[in-house]
């Protein structure tokens, strides 16, 4: 019957705008730079926040957890602690992945010997290489009831970013964790999947105050 069907939310038929504010320096984040949640809206019950900021040659986030870490699944990430990020450098308007398109991972335990690492799904010809993990700037702090990763996703790991051009990014991001449900961007894991779906991410305006 209808009460059987899986909750839908209304994100698929609207366009989340976001703003991205200016990060002088990673000691300076702000209530500006947190990313308002939506877990409200999917029936999620939230469990960390995540912040991002931008200058001229990078993309920041700080994830704080209010969980302890428990463990990372290296043959299935989505079944560890981990935090994904999707990125679309020039946010065109498609229903799939381009060569602007970015997928990363990031964990608060070193996985192959990085913190984190690019993990985008190409398809067809629109290709680009990918990022090599040393070139992610990644800090995993652990503490008894909680942790957090500072991250730096330099331009050299994003092809196409360019914010003196284009001011605005595509963006998703899902927060992993063994022992429940993940924390969503925009989209409920049970509606659709973020890596088959750009067109869904939120639209991301960088300023600078």
């Amino acid at each position: 019957m209808l009460e059987d069907l899986p909750y839908l939310s209304f994100f698929p038929f609207f366009t989340i705008s976001l703003e991205c504010s200016y990060l002088p320096s990673v000691k300076k984040w702000s209530k500006e730079h947190l990313i308002p949640s939506t877990s409200s809206y999917l029936e999620e019950k939230p469990f960390a926040d995540l912040l991002f900021g931008w200058r001229e040659n990078a993309l920041f986030f700080r994830l704080d957890a209010e969980k302890p870490f428990e463990y990372v699944e290296t043959s299935d990430y989505q079944k560890g602690d981990a935090l994904e990020i999707f990125i679309n450098t020039r946010d065109l308007a498609g229903k799939r992945f381009s060569s602007f398109c970015h997928q990363f991972i990031f964990f608060p335990e070193k996985v192959g010997g990085h913190l984190g690492k690019e993990i985008t799904p190409f398809r067809s010809a629109e290709t680009h290489p990918l990022a090599d993990p040393r070139a992610l700037g990644v800090e995993s702090t652990l503490a008894t009831s909680s942790y957090s990763l500072q991250i730096e996703i330099p331009s050299l790991c994003l092809y196409g970013f360019d914010p003196n051009r284009f001011d605005h990014f595509g963006f998703a991001y899902r927060i992993h964790r063994p022992s429940g449900v993940s924390q969503n961007s925009c989209l409920s894991p049970f509606e659709f999947s973020l890596e088959q779906q750009p067109s869904f991410w939120s639209r991301v305006q960088m300023i600078k105050k």
